[in-house]
């Protein structure tokens, strides 16, 4: 899956976008054996490792804000929006962006969807950290 990956330095605060051409599988309603839900995961984790690797971070953030966008033609329910970005923010953590994709460390997530034209889709998501002197990253 072709993207890119961009990092700015906001007041101290971190920054990552990504953009990635393609629509992650939507988990709730996708019934496949185990390699094939094995490959989708490797396929996107390898993609937003792929996009950042020429600027990937000395450390990982600790806490952070994440913005999800899915852009695709057909309107998903709530649960499948949420769950087609598993393997996506998996991927961050795998590429040293974020320390986990837990609670503890993604503080609030947004998800959106927009309409886009048939076979055009793509999703964006923005790691923005949230810097605070007092937390540690153990």
């Amino acid at each position: 899956t072709k993207g890119t990956g961009a990092v700015y330095n906001v007041q101290g605060q971190r920054k990552f976008e990504l953009y990635l051409m393609g629509l992650p599988k939507q988990l709730t309603n996708w019934r496949a054996s185990w390699q094939a839900r094995s490959r989708e995961a490797q396929k996107w984790k390898v993609s937003v490792v792929s996009a950042f690797a020429k600027v990937l971070p000395d450390s990982p953030i600790c806490k952070a804000i994440v913005y999800c966008e899915r852009h695709s033609s057909v309107c998903p329910d709530y649960d499948g929006l949420v769950t087609s970005f598993k393997h996506v923010l998996d991927g961050f953590e795998l590429a040293g962006i974020l320390k986990d994709d837990s609670m503890a460390v993604i503080t609030k997530r947004e998800y959106k969807w927009h309409k886009a034209k048939r076979g055009k889709g793509f999703v964006r998501v923005s790691v923005v950290e949230l810097a605070d002197e007092t937390w540690e990253c153990g």
